[in-house]
């Protein structure tokens, strides 16, 4: 069978309940993966305009700030720390 062949077929489900658990696992480590890089995204996305308010004189957030207010909304939300 040549290679093309194999282009539209869908991988088929997971067989037992080792495989339906190492298909959750994957889900969920690559869902967790995906918010940490939106995370970082958004992480460097502040630092960068930071440093651009930094240089038009108004106030720089600091890291002790970001923390102390997403602490905050945390726990507001139920969350403990």
């Amino acid at each position: 069978m040549s290679e093309a062949a194999h282009i539209g077929r869908v991988a088929p489900a997971p067989h037992g309940p080792i495989g339906r658990l190492l298909e959750a696992v994957c889900g969920a480590v690559a869902m967790l993966g995906g918010l940490l890089l939106i995370a970082i995204m958004l992480i460097s996305s502040l630092s960068v305009m930071g440093r651009a308010l930094s240089l038009l004189g108004i106030f720089v957030i600091s890291g002790i700030l970001l923390i102390r207010v997403v602490n905050k909304l945390w726990t507001s939300k139920g969350g403990q720390v």
